[in-house]
Formats: structure tokens, C-alpha cells, sequence
């Protein structure tokens, strides 16, 4: 093949290890080489990755009613039948009519009689698994085309491809089609998304514009989806389209890193699942391997291995199991590397190499320019630094005088559950304590899913509040260190757009979740509307400072709200909601996402998918209050506020249960205020992705390809003449699935000269 366009190199310990020698005949066709379609290093990683699923693992098998290892050259599986010619199975592709179903089922049969003939049945072999390990501009997408391209010379119908975002599936069949699969990447390539939970040969066999078989594209998330309806998931569907473990097509697992977080026992099946040990999604890859054992399996990322127990996945590799040096499986593999270190991970990778599993290479950066910038902490950033570690420190001091307090409360708690489950009497200090704190009080609705989760804040063990401590107290250090950088980025973009240069900048996090959150308290439905005909807050609203508020609900969370008290306003970010007035012409709007009735409606449509529960929310089902708190600047909130409640009883009356917990409502809440204002004195930088945005130009001039649905906007105010911030949905010119894609159209075709 023809050289790839850029230099390339390997890491140091992988160069010195040369790979077996390709004994693999491409079936491809001869002009996808002699155009360049394809690089010779793109073909190479083809080449190795089809070679190696001719081989299977080594396995397992039943001897006189003892388990005895099979060797490899015992089920060693005969290269499968090429079509007659490369061009003439791409024509039968290309121009396969929909409803002529019966030819392409009996070739299939056929060969796949041919291939078992005199061989171990299907269900009972693991097929070899490939890693494409390349790093960021090696076209690992285009490589992964090349796969498809060399299966479906194959003749094998049905392949699955597996990524990260919906987004890139335009990026597939972009791929796809330039390999001269146009047709192929129309009719043949599905959405595993688009379809229901139904059966999906049900559902393509009434489309005449759709192949019933092709390339299946599905996200990770897509994999653990499930209908609340009827129980139905995407899993069971996508595997029951495959075919089972007859099923012999790709199965590629694009930027695989997002499996790594796997727990296994002592036979390869996931454990704890759904856990921060093992992620649904990790057991959903384990069991689409496990359940489609005959599948071409490539797992593909350039950060595939950051520590040895994310290799856990990678079960097709050939590192643990019969025939290989941990027998026993992943648990002992895993111990070994630990032991070893890096050593024994690069002693690994090079294993792997040799065996033709592995091919890691990246773009040399020879001929790049870099410039690093030093002192990019003004002495603003700088205090908000020094003052910000210094309230961490009076945190942590408070965390650990809580944890003994939390200790002391649940021995309490579980006293009185104890005592009454033995019935037993308990005293009138029990009897109060639990009935001011418990958090299964009358007072609230125990079908509301926000106030469950601060139920769980309130009954969260001491040594979970430390863990969330110390993730949050990294997430905001490091949102810090990203904002003290977004000054000069947006000098150094301003100074390169008038050298006539474009830019891109890249970001580690949009900080939409807890902006979300901050939104929805202000007023604000998930879409960006309100029901305020226009809400509008003061100023973008800082990731950092809203981080550390949610901590400190997690570290003193509220007791069970009191009938009739308002939820406390200090948690709720200013905003100031304005009434139309009628006479206004609608060009002096001051805020520029006004929503008709018809589009707010629409919010109730939207699902989130990394949405987190509100814990701001009123603890009682009262639509008047909610509709207070949203136009707060127009009418009179009912209820009394957490400030009137009275600390001390009326003369001559005992302590009833209903005084005890309002006092201690108050309590609870003068000291949270202590600490937000404390949060608040500090006036952290707001949203870097948001800063950068609107000082580069707004949306219309910088394009933003990032995973968030909605973002902040500057705009003026005529009324006040001060520039005030509104929230709006975006949208794209034509789907919003292509929000991403279109963006990146308008950077690569100039309309927009900055991309984030």
C-alpha cells in the first residue's frame, strides 16, 4: 500500500519486538490499495486483526468427566471461503434488492456449513481477539472501515459497531463510503437507537429502503438501555439480530476504554455490576463477547490500558485462561502485572505484539511547533487560590469533628430500631432524637425521587462523605487550575485570529451537570425555558462553587423540612424573572431564547443521560410554593422562612415533637448559609467552556462540539443597560443528533474560525 500521509513511530520496548510474519491474503480489492484509499500501515493492522481471528483460544473440554485443556492445533479453524471475486461480492452488496432475502440466506448457510464441517461445534469456541491500540490521528475510524470493507469481501452480512456517541456514526458511514461503499453505507448501516424495542429484522423487513443485514452502529450506553414497559433490552435485541453464537461478523468495540471499569470472578463473569468496581457497561461487553462467541472481536482506543485492572474486558486476547500462563483467569493475571509493575505491563504489550494481537503506533510530532507558557496565574486567580485552601482545610476539620457526630447519631438511631425490634421500651431522648432526624418522616412524600436521595445523605456512612469529600475536593482544584487559564487562552486566540489563523481549544469537562442544577433551582426547565416568560440570571454560574455547594448538602445535610416552611432561598443562585410588557416591540427583547408555550411542553420530552438527582428540590408535592420560587419578583411566597422559626419555645409549654424539629431545621440551616456564604466570598471564576464562548464571539462564530444540550448566554439588557446571562437549547441546522457534526462543518469550512 501506499505510505501514510504523516510520520509515524512506536513506543521504544514495542519497536524492538517484531510482529510474526503475515501469512493473510487481503480480499479486498486491488484499486482500494493502488488509490491510497487504505495506508500501508492501516492495511497492516487489517492484515494482523484478520489473521488473528483465524485462530481461537485455547479452551476447555470433558474428558472422562475431568477438565482437560484442548490444545490449539486441535480445533485449529480453516480460513474462511472468499467470494468468487472481491468486485463481484461488492456488486451482489451494492445492488441487493431489499425483499430477496432467500439467496443471501441460503449462501449463508451454505458456508457456514462449509466452515463446520469436521470442526468443534460453534458454541463450544472463542474466537482470537485483535488490539488496534494507535493513538489520535493515526485513522483508527477509517481502519475500522477497512475491516468491514474486508469481512463483506468475506461474504459475511452482519457486523456490529460499538462507540462512544451517536455523533460518530456519520463519521462510520463517512468512513464506509469512501471506500467506495456508498450504497452499502445507505442501505446497510443501522442505528441500533432508531429502532424499538421490538425485533429488529421485524422492523428493517418492513423498510424497502433498508438491508436487513449490514453494520449495526450502537453506543455504550445504548447497550445497558432497557423499556420500562415491557422489560425489553437492547443487549438480548442487538444479540438476537447477530444471530447467537453462530454469529461470525465484526464486532468492533470503538474507543473500548469506556469498558474498563470490570470486576470478574474466578470464572470471568462480572461481579458487583453497577458498582464503581464494575460499570453496567463493562458487564454488557462481557456478555456481548460471551454470548457471541464466534465473533471477529476488535477492541480499539489509544488509551486502552491505563492500569492493569482495566484489562479485564479483554478476555479475547489470550493473557489468562487454559493454555496460558494464569490458568485460573483474570484474578491471577492481574495479580502477576501488580507484582511485576510497568515492567510487566510493557513485557505484556510486547507478548502481545509478537503474536500478531497488538499493533500501537502514533504520529510523530516532528516538524510540530510547541510553545509553553509559564505564569499564567494572575494575583486575582492567585488569592482565589490561597483563600480557597484555606476553606478546604476549616472543611476538613469540620468533616472530621461531623464523622464522630454521624457515628455517635446512627448508634443512636439503631439503639431505638433495635430496642423497638425486640419490644422493648424506649426512652423519651431516643424517642426525640428519632423522631427529629429519621428520615422516613410523615412530613415528606415518599415516592419523590429527590427527596429519597437526600434521605441517603442523611443515612450516608462516615467514610462515604470522606470519599466524596476528597473527589470533590480534586474536581474543584482542578476546575480552578482550568480557569486560571482562560484569560490569556483568550488573548492567545484574539492575538491568532488577527494573524488570520482559526483555533481550537480543548477542554477536559463542560461543566453542564452541576450548571444544570443551578439552572433548575433559578427557575429553569431542562430545555433552557421557564415558566417566567423571561428568567435571567446576573452571571454565569461558576462549576466550582456549585461543586462545593452540593459537598457541603452531602457533609451537613438538612433534616426532613418542617409543613409550611419555604425551602431555603440562600441555596438558590440570583436571578431576576420579568414580565413581558405588551407594548414592547419584540426586536427590544431583552433576552434572546424567548420560548413559545408549544416549545416549553417539549422539555417534558428530554431525558438526560448524565443527569443527577436534584437535591435542591421542596421536600412536600406543593405546586403554589415551586410556582412562588419562580416568580419571586412578581408575588408574595407563602410559608414561613427557615430564618423566622422561632429557637426557642413559648413560656409554659412543653417540647413538642413538631418544636424540636423545626428548631433543629434552623439550626441545620444557619449553619449550611455559614458555609455558602463563606463559598460565596470567594467569587470563583464561572464556566470556563461558557467564558470562552461568549468572549470569542457568542455561538454564531465559535463552534462548540461537546456532548452538553444546553449552555449560557450574554446578552444586554436594555431595560438595566447591563449585560445579564440566559440559558438556551442548542440546536443544529437540521437534527439534533448532528448538533456536533454540523458544528464541525462550519470550523472545517471557515463560517467559524474558532472551535471548542
Amino acid at each position: 500500500g501506499k505510505p501514510h500521509p504523516d510520520h509515524v513511530v512506536e513506543n521504544a520496548s514495542l519497536a524492538a519486538v517484531n510482529p510474526p510474519d503475515i501469512r493473510y491474503n487481503l480480499a479486498m480489492p486491488a484499486d482500494i490499495i493502488s488509490k491510497g484509499l487504505l495506508s500501508n500501515l492501516q492495511l497492516e493492522a487489517i492484515c494482523y486483526g484478520c489473521q488473528r481471528h483465524l485462530d481461537d483460544l485455547p479452551m476447555e473440554k470433558e474428558v472422562n468427566n475431568h477438565v482437560a485443556p484442548v490444545s490449539l492445533n486441535e480445533i485449529t479453524e480453516p480460513p474462511p471461503a472468499a467470494a468468487s471475486t472481491s468486485r463481484s461480492a461488492l456488486n451482489n452488496i451494492s445492488n441487493a434488492k431489499i425483499g430477496n432475502t432467500d439467496a443471501r440466506r441460503t449462501r449463508s448457510q451454505n458456508m457456514t456449513e462449509k466452515k463446520t464441517e469436521n470442526v468443534t461445534p460453534v458454541a463450544t469456541l472463542k474466537r482470537c481477539g485483535f488490539l488496534l491500540g494507535d493513538g489520535a490521528g493515526m485513522g483508527k475510524g477509517r481502519t475500522l472501515a477497512g475491516f468491514v470493507l474486508e469481512n463483506i469481501c468475506r461474504g459475511r452480512e452482519k457486523h456490529v459497531w460499538v462507540s462512544v456517541s451517536a455523533d460518530l456514526y456519520e463519521d462510520a458511514k463517512r468512513d464506509i463510503s469512501d471506500l467506495n461503499l456508498s450504497t452499502y453505507a445507505t442501505n446497510s448501516c443501522h442505528l441500533l437507537n432508531k429502532f424499538s424495542y421490538r425485533k429488529i429484522s421485524t422492523q428493517l423487513s418492513q423498510d424497502q429502503n433498508k438491508n436487513s443485514n449490514g453494520l449495526m452502529f450502537c453506543t455504550y450506553r445504548a447497550l445497558i438501555g432497557t423499556c420500562t414497559s415491557d422489560g425489553n433490552n437492547r443487549l438480548e435485541q442487538l444479540i438476537e439480530w447477530c444471530g447467537g453464537q453462530e454469529f461470525d461478523g465484526l464486532l468492533m468495540f470503538d474507543e473500548c476504554h469506556k469498558a474498563k471499569n470490570v470486576s470478574l470472578d474466578e470464572h470471568g463473569n462480572a461481579t458487583k455490576v453497577g458498582s464503581s468496581e464494575c460499570t453496567k457497561t463493562a458487564a454488557a461487553v462481557l456478555t456481548l463477547q460471551k454470548q457471541l462467541p464466534r465473533a471477529r472481536v476488535v477492541y480499539c482506543s489509544a488509551t486502552a490500558v491505563s492500569e492493569p485492572h482495566n484489562l479485564g474486558f479483554m478476555n479475547r486476547l489470550g493473557l489468562w485462561g487454559q493454555g496460558t500462563e494464569h490458568p485460573l483467569g483474570f484474578n491471577q493475571f492481574l495479580a502477576s502485572i501488580n507484582r511485576l509493575g510497568c515492567g510487566g505491563m510493557e513485557l505484556h504489550a510486547m507478548h502481545l505484539k509478537s503474536k500478531g494481537a497488538l499493533l500501537a503506533r502514533t504520529l510523530s510530532y516532528k516538524g510540530c511547533d510547541f510553545k509553553e507558557i509559564k505564569n499564567v496565574m494572575d494575583p486575582t486567580i492567585e488569592k482565589v487560590y490561597n483563600d480557597s485552601t484555606l476553606l478546604w482545610n476549616d472543611m476538613y476539620v469540620a468533616l472530621v469533628n461531623d464523622t464522630e457526630k454521624r457515628k455517635q447519631l446512627q448508634k443512636a438511631l439503631k439503639k431505638a430500631d433495635d430496642l423497638e425490634r425486640n419490644n422493648h421500651d424506649i426512652d423519651r431522648e431516643l424517642l426525640e432524637l428519632r423522631a427529629i432526624h429519621d428520615a422516613d418522616s410523615d412530613d415528606e412524600d415518599d415516592d419523590d425521587k429527590d427527596v429519597e436521595f437526600r434521605r441517603q445523605c442523611r443515612r450516608r456512612p462516615a467514610h462515604v462523605v470522606q470519599s466524596l469529600f476528597w473527589g470533590a475536593h480534586q474536581r474543584f482544584f482542578r476546575s480552578l487550575c482550568i480557569a486560571s487559564k482562560v484569560d490569556l487562552a483568550i488573548q492567545t486566540v484574539k492575538e491568532a485570529l488577527d494573524d488570520g489563523h482559526c483555533c481550537i481549544i480543548g477542554l477536559q469537562s463542560t461543566g453542564e451537570a452541576r450548571a444544570r442544577d443551578a439552572a433548575k433551582q433559578a427557575g429553569f426547565n431542562p430545555d433552557g425555558t421557564s415558566d417566567c416568560d423571561e428568567l435571567i440570571l446576573d452571571d454565569f454560574i461558576a462549576d466550582a462553587q456549585e461543586s462545593i455547594i452540593r459537598l457541603l448538602l452531602n457533609m451537613f445535610p438538612l433534616p426532613p423540612r418542617p409543613r409550611g416552611v419555604l425551602f431555603p432561598d440562600f441555596l438558590k443562585p440570583q436571578s431576576i424573572c420579568k414580565e413581558k410588557f405588551p407594548e414592547m416591540p419584540l426586536k427590544a427583547q431583552p433576552v434572546r431564547n424567548t420560548k413559545t408555550t408549544k416549545q416549553k411542553k417539549s422539555a417534558k420530552e428530554l431525558s438526560w443521560d448524565d443527569s443527577d438527582l436534584d437535591i435542591f428540590s421542596s421536600d412536600e408535592d406543593d405546586d403554589d410554593e415551586m410556582e412562588g420560587t419562580r416568580r419571586a419578583s412578581m408575588t408574595q411566597e407563602k410559608g414561613i422562612k427557615w430564618d423566622d422559626l422561632p429557637l426557642t419555645g413559648p413560656s409554659g409549654t412543653g417540647r413538642s415533637i413538631a418544636f424540636l424539629r423545626k428548631q433543629n431545621f434552623r439550626l441545620a440551616c444557619d449553619q449550611l448559609k455559614q458555609w455558602v456564604d463563606n463559598v460565596r466570598s470567594l467569587q470563583l471564576p464561572p464556566n470556563p467552556l461558557d467564558r470562552l464562548i461568549n468572549e470569542l464571539g457568542g455561538p454564531e462564530k465559535v463552534a462548540e462540539m461537546t456532548g452538553r444540550k444546553i449552555r449560557m448566554v450574554r446578552s444586554h439588557d436594555p431595560f438595566t443597560g447591563k449585560s445579564v446571562v440566559s440559558l438556551e437549547k442548542r440546536t443544529a441546522e437540521t437534527s439534533a443528533e448532528r448538533i456536533n457534526i454540523d458544528e464541525r462543518a462550519n470550523f472545517q469550512s471557515g463560517k467559524k474560525l474558532v472551535a471548542i
